[in-house]
């Protein structure tokens, strides 16, 4: 057995004690780093001209070489004295165990510190710190300008900084700072060590943070219920979302096609408190909302919200949501979940650098509101029971209209929009009372047949609508793509309006979303296959779009799918072929409108 493994075995019961700090060196690396971390204050021996350890401030213990020791038989003797002493405190019985006799060559006093020479007429750079590169006269001058303090001569000079931490430079810069003050080198006193001081490798520093460790997994308030109720979950950005809820054997398929056929028929529950959230505060909010977003927002009225879209400087759609006025000089804006923390800082960035004379404050208040949303066509029966002393009729609440009240005395923010397309409305009450709102919902909502429903069942809904998300809004597309020009405003300007005039941008046969049915009404279109017009042409076959989102219609009761498409304002009736090379199909389909359901938008305003 190795030496320093007999060693480890005697003391194996230190880790017994609580220590903060137990340092152990052998006789090649003298180093006291993490005593001097722990807040050991070290000081200097003459013997062996370098640093060791001093007065303890924590339950640490330094050996070895850290602690001076440059033999192997002293380093033995000295550590097995310790391991029994702390194996005694332990057992409180006496556990002397014998120091291995050690024969071995006794190591003389190191070298003082020797600068080379500069010949005569000569004014070679020396260099001390070679990661660095400061050189012996960085040193002088820092003390020529004051710098006393060693402290102040390392942040003068950069010495020891670099990733090394001083092991090749810093003993040699204390004693030339020691030379030129004429000083010993206690006296001139060393910097605090920082880890790393041995080469650290990539492993190391990752540690576990890999996979879900990697960053912090968010959970909505309502998690531990959609749990207890069976959720299946999927990952939305550095959220967990329930995808679907099941129930029996339902498999995911069956599970997201019964929740969403509930949404259309009677009423189900989501939970949207993953939206980003942002709050907007300043006179000149609405000048700010105005230049952000490519429609207009200076005249919208105080209790009422609008979508909007947001571009990046070329032109590129960025994200899109809805923004409400709360009061006059208050807004509050949402965003997808992904592209959250992204709007803020694209907001900051113009505030603080383009358009620094507008006042205007953002924050996000994503953490502040637990958001549920209540669709179908009985969730205004639903709402009404849950806020009986409100006007939740189509008058007292229209479309696109905002409200406050009370949900049991918890304060509560009413939203009537839709990502559905069903008459919906969203609910945010404070984090702490979410789960409470929540059960609320499904207690009153029973009697209506609510449902609560997953991203799924969500995704099926807006793609039988025709709205667009992430699989569309995908860093590609310009509004015309995603038939959202109507919304682009020709009267003002606004980011990303300078790009659109692009050539490319403006193409009479420019993509556009387009809604896909295979022709035998069955079989599923897998999402990214691509559109071509013969499926035996040569290769390579001329691609004219792809499959942005696929989904069975519970509507009609049939597969249809999003697709951005070659011209695809005059392809609605043409036939073509979807080919999904990954599965091995080719499928012929047809090219309708993107508005599957409800195309002229009455549900919901009803």
């Amino acid at each position: 057995m190795p030496k320093y493994q007999r060693i480890k075995k005697n003391i194996s019961n230190i880790e017994k004690i609580k220590c903060d700090c137990i340092c152990v060196s052998g006789f090649w690396t003298p180093t006291i780093h993490l005593a001097s971390q722990s807040g050991n204050k070290t000081k200097f021996n003459e013997e062996i001209d370098a640093f060791i350890p001093s007065q303890s401030k924590q339950k640490e213990t330094t050996l070895g070489s850290a602690n001076g020791i440059f033999t192997l038989e002293e380093t033995l003797k000295t550590s097995f004295e310790k391991g029994n002493e702390l194996s005694k405190q332990i057992t409180n019985k006496e556990n002397k165990v014998s120091v291995p006799a050690v024969v071995e060559k006794k190591s003389s006093n190191h070298d003082k510190f020797w600068c080379v020479p500069l010949p005569e007429g000569k004014n070679y750079k020396r260099f001390l710190d070679f990661q660095n590169d400061v050189a012996v006269s960085d040193i002088q001058l820092a003390l020529r300008e004051g710098y006393r303090s060693i402290e102040h001569v390392k942040r003068y000079t950069t010495l020891g900084m670099a990733t090394d931490q001083g092991r090749t430079s810093n003993l040699n810069g204390l004693q030339l700072v020691s030379d030129i003050e004429n000083k010993v080198v206690p006296q001139v006193g060393h910097t605090t060590f920082r880890p790393p001081y041995s080469p650290v490798s990539i492993g190391a520093i990752v540690g576990r943070e890999i996979g879900k460790h990697s960053k912090p997994t968010r959970k909505s308030p309502m998690h531990y219920w959609h749990e207890k109720n069976n959720a299946v979950f999927v990952d939305a950005g550095v959220w967990l979302r329930p995808r679907y809820y099941k129930q029996g054997n339902e498999n995911l398929f069956e599970a997201s096609k019964r929740e969403a056929k509930n949404v259309r028929q009677n009423v189900g529950v989501c939970d949207v408190t993953t939206l980003g959230k942002i709050d907007i505060k300043g006179p000149d909010s609405a000048e700010f909302l105005n230049r952000v977003y490519t429609n207009a927002w200076l005249k919208l009225p105080v209790g009422k919200a609008r979508y909007g879209v947001m571009l990046r400087e070329d032109g590129i759609v960025m994200d899109d949501g809805t923004t409400t006025r709360i009061s006059e000089n208050h807004y509050h804006m949402t965003t997808t979940t992904a592209q959250a923390a992204n709007v803020l800082s694209h907001l900051e960035y113009y505030l603080q650098l383009v358009w620094p004379e507008l006042n205007v404050n953002v924050v996000s208040s994503t953490e502040q509101w637990a958001g549920a949303a209540i669709a179908g066509p009985k969730s205004r029966e639903v709402l009404q029971k849950l806020f009986p002393d409100l006007d939740v009729s189509n008058e007292g609440l229209p479309f696109m209209g905002y409200m406050e009240g009370k949900l049991f005395d918890v304060n509560a923010k009413i939203f009537r929009i839709s990502f559905s397309g069903e008459l919906a409305y969203e609910v945010n009450v404070e984090s702490d009372n979410g789960n409470f709102m929540w059960e609320k919902i499904i207690e009153i909502g029973k009697k209506f047949n609510i449902q609560p429903y997953g991203t799924e069942a969500l995704s099926t809904l807006r793609i039988e609508m025709g709205h667009v998300a992430g699989s569309e809004l995908d860093g590609r597309t310009i509004p015309y793509d995603n038939s959202l020009e109507g919304m682009v405003s020709k009267k003002k300007d606004f980011i990303g309006k300078r790009s659109l005039s692009k050539k490319a941008y403006v193409a009479l046969d420019r993509q556009k979303v387009v809604g896909v049915v295979p022709l035998d009404k069955k079989t599923n279109i897998p999402e990214g296959s691509y559109l071509v017009k013969d499926s035996n042409a040569k290769l390579p076959n001329p691609k004219l779009g792809h499959i942005s989102a696929s989904c069975w219609s519970v509507e009609y009761d049939n597969p249809f799918s999003l697709a951005i498409l070659k011209d695809g304002k005059n392809m609605i009736g043409q036939k073509l072929y979807a080919l999904s090379p990954l599965k091995n199909k080719t499928i012929p389909v047809e090219i309708v409108s993107s508005h599957y359901v409800d195309p002229k938008g009455e549900r919901v305003r009803s």
